[in-house]
């Protein structure tokens, strides 16, 4: 493998169907209660974010292993701040959140979800912007071989 590129889509795909498919639909199971959505809920994110992390550690080192250009490693490091914004403040919150959901506090309104599905958009068109440029990196690297 000369790029990061499958692992690019790879990690879009978790995005998409994890974030904005399997989340919002367990919400609407009839026979799932709130708890057990919130728990799923729970368990999942935390694999998912182990998985973004992996796949982000990968992606900077092919970045480095083929000498990928700055503008690539520009977006990459924009993608990893996103990244780390949701795995050490954003879901650590959520958590605590779901955890005194389950306990049966009730909870005031925040906008911790809405700030958590704006990154998740984010990451998604940086994963896109990330996926051209290793597009047009391969095709240059084919043109100069």
């Amino acid at each position: 493998m000369k790029s990061s590129l499958p692992l690019t889509y790879i990690w879009l795909g978790f995005i998409l169907a994890i974030s904005f498919f399997e989340a919002p639909l367990k919400f609407q199971a009839p026979t799932v209660k709130m708890e057990q959505a919130l728990d799923i809920g729970r368990l999942i994110f935390f694999w998912l974010n182990k998985i973004e992390l992996l796949f982000l550690v990968l992606t900077i080192v092919f970045l480095f292993v083929f000498k990928e250009k700055n503008h690539l490693k520009t977006v990459v490091t924009t993608l990893g701040i996103a990244l780390l914004i949701q795995s050490f403040w954003l879901l650590p919150s959520l958590d605590e959140r779901a955890i005194l959901r389950i306990s049966g506090n009730e909870l005031e309104p925040s906008n911790l979800h809405s700030i958590y599905i704006i990154l998740e958009l984010v990451k998604v068109a940086l994963l896109i912007w990330v996926s051209s440029l290793q597009i047009k990196s391969l095709k240059l690297r084919g043109l100069n071989s």
